[in-house]
């Protein structure tokens, strides 16, 4: 696996400042009672799901422990994330730490102990003390995120996912979909190719209840979707395998790949399409979101 050096080092770092390495912990008379055990490491996203490009992908992991962490660890832990990040690729590492007893059975939106990611970079270096205070609370992706670790994450260290992670019901799964897609109309504009195919892994999952990569739900949405979005759909895909991120524009071109390995012009639709598609895979999922409501919901 790529990356499978900085992986390791990873694990034993968490093994250290976590769980059964812990004595190498510098407490400076902290009882070690106050340590909790490292319960797993999990690998989800891209790199899980077989796609990983190190020019646009980061490397997704969620860290489970058997309880609270101390402020201590959390201090250390960044610390040591800081140093493993520069070793990443361009989109860095992107960590969240969660109790286990908030996995099975699972609880929405779902509370972390610490998160990371080169976004919050900045934030931590001005005040690493200020950071590991405020960089807690609850996330409505992580529902997203068990839901990949569900279908095909990676144990990297600990207990296997059956036993750490339960079942994400399909109006959290949902819900937490919402969260990242419903300014699409807007977003599709400047972020093309991410939009486009995580709208089609969208309608997948509602369709059929499939749990898609980006690429595989660009393959799904051709195949399932209004053959008025097959350029598009296209485009977007042929964009992500050359790693243009965000499309090209008018007559702009790179190469890229399309259907059966065959080369395809990378192209943007007009932006009147783009923002039909939008509409309408918006208004799919609203449909599906309503129709999984509680009843007094849906009063």
């Amino acid at each position: 696996m790529e990356y499978q050096e900085l992986l390791n080092d990873f694990v034993n770092m968490c093994r250290e400042v976590i769980g059964v390495d812990s004595g190498a912990y510098p407490a400076e008379g902290e009882s070690a009672g106050l340590k909790s055990r490292l319960t797993g490491i999990y690998l989800h996203g891209s790199m899980a799901m077989g796609c990983f490009n190190p020019e646009k992908s980061d490397i997704d992991i969620i860290v489970v422990t058997e309880g609270e962490i101390s402020d201590r660890q959390r201090l250390w832990f960044m610390e040591q994330v800081v140093r493993l990040n520069e070793r990443a690729p361009a989109k860095g590492l992107e960590l969240s730490i969660v109790n286990r007893k908030y996995c099975k059975p699972f609880v929405y939106p779902t509370p972390y102990e610490l998160h990371f990611s080169p976004v919050h970079l900045g934030r931590y270096l001005e005040s690493p003390e200020h950071y590991i205070k405020n960089m807690k609370g609850r996330d409505r992706d992580l529902a997203a995120h068990f839901s990949v670790i569900n279908r095909c994450g990676i144990t990297l260290y600990g207990q296997a996912v059956s036993d750490v992670f339960g079942e994400v019901p399909k109006e959290d799964y949902l819900d937490s979909i919402w969260c990242d897609v419903e300014n699409a109309v807007e977003d599709i504009q400047g972020d093309f190719v991410y939009v486009v195919l995580n709208l089609c892994r969208t309608a997948a999952f509602l369709r059929e209840g499939r749990c898609l990569s980006k690429a595989e739900g660009g393959q799904w949405g051709l195949q399932n979707l209004s053959g008025r979005y097959r350029g598009l759909i296209l485009g977007a895909l042929a964009s992500y395998r050359a790693g243009v991120a965000g499309g090209i524009k008018d007559a702009g071109r790179a190469d890229g790949v399309g259907e059966a390995g065959d080369p395809v012009r990378v192209m943007r639709a007009d932006g009147k399409l783009e923002r039909e598609f939008a509409e309408s895979m918006l208004g799919e999922i609203r449909a599906g979101r309503q129709a999984c409501a509680a009843p007094e919901e849906k009063a």
